[in-house]
Order: C-alpha cells, then sequence, then structure tokens
C-alpha cells in the first residue's frame, strides 16, 4: 500500500507470487524446449504468436510474431490478459467467418 492505495492490482500480485515460486527445474525445460522447437512442415494450419516488446526471457528479435504487444512483458496470458484474448477472439472471428483459410459455420 502506498499512500493509501494499493500499488499493484491483486491480479497482478497474485501472478508474480506464483512465478517466484515456480519449479526452477520446470522453467529450465521449458525454456530449452521453446529454444529447440522447430515447426514441423506437416503442420498445415495457420500458427498465430503473439509477443511483448519487453520480453526478456526471450527477446522479441529472436522470433517473428504475428503480434506485437507494446510494453508486453513475458507471460503475456497473465500480464496482459486483454490483449491475449482481443487477439484470440481476432483470430476466431476470422477462423469462422472463412477468412485466413477457415471455413464458414460449424462442423
Amino acid at each position: 500500500v502506498v499512500l493509501g492505495k494499493k500499488f499493484l492490482p491483486f491480479r497482478r500480485i497474485r501472478a508474480l507470487r506464483w512465478l517466484a515460486t515456480s519449479d526452477s527445474a520446470m522453467v529450465r525445460w521449458t525454456m530449452c524446449a521453446v529454444l529447440r522447437w522447430r515447426p514441423s512442415r506437416k503442420i498445415r494450419i495457420p500458427v498465430y504468436h503473439i509477443h511483448g516488446t519487453e520480453d526478456q526471457t526471450l527477446p522479441i528479435h529472436l522470433s517473428n510474431p504475428t503480434r506485437i504487444v507494446p510494453g508486453g512483458s513475458h507471460a503475456l496470458s497473465i500480464f496482459q490478459p486483454d490483449a491475449v484474448n482481443g487477439y484470440l477472439e481476432e483470430i476466431l472471428h476470422k477462423f469462422f467467418s472463412g477468412e485466413q483459410g477457415g471455413f464458414s459455420g460449424t462442423r
């Protein structure tokens, strides 16, 4: 609390606590898996990648995102959920309307 006001929203505090208590072995394994991953030529569907400009864990210059979130850090779904959800909404709208290789209607 700073001058009677909360400095960070509860959601952000909860996310920071979760990140601080994550198992370091799992974080190390995850980062290695991400860095070693190579796309399969067999994938014939669009792949979407959202990335924050301030990601210090996996800097943006090491990737080729389809959407860039200005000021976004690592773990966008935790720290910038509105940006992630908005992008997912756009993708789903395009997919279900038949744009970008999607289909019209439902299966």
